[in-house]
């Protein structure tokens, strides 16, 4: 039985696998537009049934093959790639009312409690506001500093063996 095994790297600051890893300097979140939406997609989902009875895929469905294909035997309407060449494609549901995305509940509330109602300023310690600065902006300094202070630590546990030992004879 052959397998394949997916292989990710990992790199944090100065790594000798430079060539294939990139220390990111900024990550941002954003979401699109209801007009970037429609403007991107190719398919406008209608059906909630992925498949018919015969285990085809439905126009206008979840598995609709113009968004990409389903199985290593379709072919994706769109462009006309298979399995592993298809990048699939973009398809959007027009809901009735709007809904509020769940995944962003708790910061958002984190957020409105942080603020101050009367001057829209964040109501947040100075010591708290430096600790999210090194947090999110110096992780690297952190990981540096906590493999320094295991080689410390490697150290004068060594030394301690090494007097338990002599202390002993």
């Amino acid at each position: 039985v052959i397998t394949n095994k997916l292989k990710m790297d990992v790199c944090f600051g100065n790594s000798k696998l430079i060539d294939t890893c990139v220390e990111p300097y900024a990550i941002s979140f954003s979401f699109y537009s209801k007009k970037e939406i429609h403007h991107l997609s190719l398919v406008e989902i209608i059906c909630p049934i992925f498949f018919d009875k015969k285990g085809f895929s439905i126009l206008g469905g979840l598995c609709d093959l113009r968004m990409g294909v389903t199985s290593k035997k379709d072919v994706c309407v769109s462009c006309r790639g298979n399995y592993l060449t298809c990048p699939g494609h973009f398809g959007h549901v027009d809901l009735i009312i709007p809904i509020k995305n769940p995944m962003l509940k708790n910061l958002f509330v984190n957020i409105l409690k942080a603020k101050c109602n009367y001057c829209n300023l964040f109501r947040i310690s100075n010591w708290r506001t430096k600790l999210f600065f090194f947090k999110f902006f110096h992780l690297d300094w952190v990981l540096f500093l906590k493999k320094k202070l295991q080689k410390k630590f490697q150290v004068f546990k060594k030394f301690f063996e090494f007097k338990g030992k002599n202390s002993e004879k």
